[in-house]
């Protein structure tokens, strides 16, 4: 990176003052350059500017800056920390958020999200699927909790159609979804 400074008065301008590691190069008058050290994020003894321009597909956000300086800048851009972007991973594993909210589920459990049974699944996508014991199975214990509370507003879960209500459509819902729980 090459950053140029020109003055409109008489003589040489200085590099600004806690600007460090650059060489100041005078380039004629009242013009002053400074090559700035280049970024190597991804640790490949090449700048990043080169390894961009070899390979569009580092800068998966569009950013203009290969996405190991944006995380080197940003950690929490990497929650997983796998050296990805996370919405790289999501893009590339959808399954990886399986509650829809845009942020890979192992963050999820990182932030405090229950996995009760330790299935490796967000607690509240099991019972979106009907698992509402979580046993992995949806079954006559799930029924069970289902007519236990039917009626009930606002339950915590349960209310597989959305409502805000367990109600028939929900009885419906679980019936459909009898048998194993599934996973992409």
């Amino acid at each position: 990176t090459l950053v140029g400074w020109g003055n409109n008065g008489n003589g040489q301008t200085n590099t600004p003052a806690g600007l460090a590691n650059v060489s100041q190069v005078a380039c004629g008058y009242a013009h002053t350059y400074a090559p700035l050290p280049a970024t190597d994020a991804n640790g490949n003894n090449r700048p990043d500017t080169c390894d961009l321009l070899d390979d569009p597909s580092l800068d998966r956000d569009g950013n203009g800056v290969i996405d190991a300086l944006d995380i080197l800048r940003n950690p929490a851009l990497d929650c997983n920390r796998n050296g990805v972007l996370d919405m790289a991973d999501l893009l590339d594993h959808p399954e990886w958020d399986c509650n829809g909210n845009a942020r890979v589920d192992s963050c999820d459990f990182a932030r405090g999200e229950p996995d009760d049974n330790l299935d490796g699944h967000l607690d509240a996508c099991s019972y979106a699927k009907g698992d509402l014991d979580l046993s992995g199975q949806v079954d006559a214990a799930d029924l069970s909790i289902i007519l236990l509370y039917f009626g009930e507003l606002n339950p915590p879960f349960g209310d597989l159609d959305g409502d805000g209500e367990i109600s028939g459509g929900d009885l419906g819902s679980l019936l459909v979804l009898f048998g194993p729980v599934t996973w992409p």
